[in-house]
Parts: structure tokens; C-alpha cells; sequence
């Protein structure tokens, strides 16, 4: 079976999703997915130094919009072990390095465990993961090769430094080609690459018992 995860990293029921994915695999215990975490931004328009959060949260959802959501967010989190503290971070990240750096983690074998520290940086932590330092932590703390994260993460210190747009991880859909939801049932409009699509999506995709039987989606 394998398992695609469109995600990103400072999307809370991304972390919830994740956490209820690994209990539902649990009570499977016959079954070894292959999962594979694919770059989704949830802020793709996003400036590359980020954004104060208390200006972001009161832009994108009023006054006082976001706190029933995140009393509902934190009751949730508990329920999967997830101590969700809302008020730390400081800022919103563009996350395109963090997404560049879950590529590399792919290559590992280590996407899991990165996932974890980078959600758990953020969330409950307050970190900002769209700072090349925190995020080489995160890569240390999961198991990251140092020089590979050095050579990953360099150029796009020097892009910022520089004021160059920073180059997008391989295989990244562009900001022209974001999809909506309408690309679930037409499946010739989706490109190879990751689509940027409105929701969060967890693609299945597994042979079933009997190969007579043909592929199930």
C-alpha cells in the first residue's frame, strides 16, 4: 500500500491527521505503507521572511475569528497527544524550505520523523521554521546528513540575503498552476507534479488481494 500525504507544515490538522493516521495503522498491524509526505502551502503567496502572526490571524480571520477554532484544535490535540500552544508562535514561516528540506528527508527514508520535530517546533515550541537555522535543528534532531543539509539550505540563506526569489524544491507545482478541488474527478488536468489543492488530501493507493481483480484506487 502506499500512502501520499499533501501537507504543510504549520497546518495544525496536518499534525492531528498524522497522529490519527499512525493510530489507524496501528490497529492494522499486517499492513507496511509506504508513505510519502508531498509539499502543499497553505500561504503560497507568502513573503520569504514570513509574517507576524497576531497581523496574520486578525487579516485572515477578524477579530476574535481564530479563537473558537483553536480552543476546538487544542481539545482535539489532546485527544491524539498533541499540546497544541497557539500562542507562541511568533510569526507565520513561508515554508517553502521546510517542504525543500521534507524532500530530502524523503531520500532518507526519514520524512516521518521530520514531519514530527518540524510540527512539534512550531506548535508547541513556538519556533520559526522558515529560519535555515531552526530548521537545520529539526534535520539534526530526525537524522539528517549535516553536509547535505548545509548545501540544501545555503542558497536560499544567500537568496534572502540577496532579495532573489528563492528556487522551488524539485517538483514543485508553480503558483500558475494551483488546481482546486474540481481536479478530483478529472484526473487528466492534474500535472505530474504536486497539485496545490484547497484541502488536505490523503491519497491511497494499494494492489488488492487478488491481482485478478485489477488496481484500486
Amino acid at each position: 500500500m502506499k500512502v501520499k500525504i499533501y501537507s504543510d507544515t504549520i497546518c495544525p490538522w496536518c499534525w492531528v491527521g498524522k497522529r490519527r493516521l499512525k493510530a489507524a495503522l496501528s490497529q492494522r498491524p499486517n499492513l507496511a505503507p509506504a508513505i510519502q509526505w508531498q509539499p502543499f502551502q497553505l500561504n503560497p503567496d507568502m513573503a520569504s521572511e514570513g509574517a507576524d502572526r497576531g497581523e496574520y490571524i486578525r487579516a485572515k480571520f477578524g477579530p476574535g475569528g481564530y479563537g473558537q477554532m483553536a480552543e476546538a484544535l487544542v481539545e482535539i490535540g489532546h485527544s491524539v497527544g498533541i499540546d497544541f500552544d497557539f500562542d507562541r508562535p511568533g510569526r507565520v514561516p513561508n515554508t517553502i524550505d521546510s517542504h525543500r528540506l521534507m524532500g530530502l528527508a524523503g531520500s532518507a527514508g526519514l520524512q516521518e520523523e521530520l514531519s514530527e520535530v518540524m510540527f512539534r517546533q512550531y506548535f508547541g515550541e513556538g519556533l520559526d521554521i522558515g529560519d535555515a537555522a531552526i530548521l537545520a535543528a529539526a534535520g539534526a534532531e530526525a537524522g539528517l546528513d549535516l553536509a547535505a543539509m548545509k548545501a540544501l539550505l545555503e542558497p536560499t540563506k544567500a537568496a534572502k540575503r540577496s532579495s532573489s526569489p528563492m528556487p522551488p524544491p524539485a517538483g514543485w507545482a508553480s503558483p500558475a498552476s494551483r488546481l482546486s478541488c474540481s481536479t478530483k474527478n478529472s484526473p487528466s488536468l492534474a500535472p505530474k507534479s504536486p497539485p496545490f489543492l484547497s484541502s488536505y488530501w490523503i491519497t491511497l493507493k494499494r494492489r488488492p488481494p487478488s491481482a485478478d481483480r485489477g488496481r484500486a484506487t
